[in-house]
């Protein structure tokens, strides 16, 4: 804390604190001083950064944006020509000043990289700019999930196993859900209007979807790819099966406790707000960047859990996970955190720490 208040004129002496300050997000990129991008390759190599990090663009392999980079300015030489140019680029980069501007977040977990939505000027008392950037980082998320659920919504043009590659994890996965709650409930109009089958045939389209995750995973990704299609595959394979009780149990209708139970997503394009219900408790995404994280199987148990602890929320009540040590109390409560988009901290209290501490 000390050292953030000391250096808060420094968002570079900040980065290394920027894991404790975040749910997720590990440091930032910054923008160089334009007056020391003095060739158009470097000016190029900025924005390749500003637009993917620098994660996995500095990668030297085929496809990868360095080499292609190389291989625009270097034409006709050989590839070991081209990577040594492209080393001495990112050296004289490297030179350049960093400016107040932020440009984008790296995530904690999954090796991820989300550009702003507009560059971020780090400028004045660091709590006022910290909490600033709490804000900025949500309106991107928004934004991005704006665009994902349109786009979402478009899946006979661009199917989803192609389409998750545009967007992060969290937002594809938001999107997803979203979608999933939608075709659901568009399955309950068709049965009361006498499509008996209706859920049935839904249930063949989900499973269809969920082998082209499968053969994604059986095919060739980079580690941060296979997280985001692994965690996808674990939701989806739960909304598959909810889909199949449904049909079992033979529910017709939304309001039965049975659907009701469930989280759903719902969107607002009008209001930009995700809303996601259990029961009759609702609660707005907040948007917290949670990164590419895998996210936990959920079984019956899960499910009671995620009932009694958002009802608890609330009713302004709180929840007592209670059960033998390395069980899952603690993940199912970030789970349900990573859910709804609400940052979750985890405090190991002493037996001296009260209320009043807390």
């Amino acid at each position: 804390l000390l050292d953030i208040l000391s250096n808060g004129g420094n968002p570079q002496a900040i980065q290394k604190h920027l894991g404790d300050c975040f749910n997720n997000v590990i440091r930032l990129q910054y923008k160089k001083e334009e007056k020391a991008l003095s060739t158009p390759e470097l000016k190029e190599f900025e924005e390749i950064l500003r637009v993917g990090g620098d994660l996995w663009q500095l990668n030297w392999k085929k496809g990868s944006a360095s080499k292609k980079l190389a291989e625009k300015y270097c034409a006709g030489q050989s590839d070991e020509k081209q990577h040594e140019w492209f080393n001495k680029l990112y050296e004289e980069w490297k030179k350049a000043p960093f400016t107040k501007f932020a440009t984008g977040m790296y995530s904690k977990a999954g090796k991820e990289y989300i550009p702003f939505h507009e560059p971020y000027e780090c400028k004045g008392a660091v709590e006022a700019w910290l909490r600033n950037l709490v804000k900025h980082h949500n309106e991107t998320m928004v934004r991005k999930l704006s665009i994902a659920k349109f786009e979402a919504d478009h899946w006979h043009e661009k199917p989803r196993h192609k389409w998750l590659f545009d967007f992060s994890a969290q937002n594809s996965l938001t999107a997803s859900f979203t979608v999933w709650t939608e075709e659901v409930e568009a399955q309950f109009e068709a049965l009361a209007e006498g499509n008996e089958t209706a859920m049935k045939d839904y249930l063949k389209m989900y499973d269809e979807r969920l082998s082209h995750l499968i053969d994604l995973v059986l095919g060739k990704l980079n580690k941060m790819e296979r997280v985001k299609v692994i965690t996808l595959i674990t939701i989806d394979v739960h909304s598959r099966d909810v889909v199949q009780m449904l049909i079992d149990r033979k529910v017709q209708d939304n309001e039965a406790f049975d659907w009701q139970c469930q989280m759903r997503y719902y969107w607002d394009k009008e209001k930009r707000v995700c809303a996601t219900k259990i029961m009759d408790s609702t609660f707005h995404n907040s948007f917290e960047y949670i990164g590419n994280t895998g996210r936990l199987v959920i079984t019956p148990l899960t499910d009671r859990c995620y009932i009694t602890l958002s009802q608890a929320l609330t009713l302004k009540m709180g929840g007592a996970p209670a059960g033998p040590a390395g069980t899952g109390k603690t993940e199912t409560v970030k789970d349900l955190g990573r859910g709804v988009g609400i940052p979750v901290y985890v405090f190991n209290c002493s037996e001296q720490m009260n209320v009043e501490s807390m």
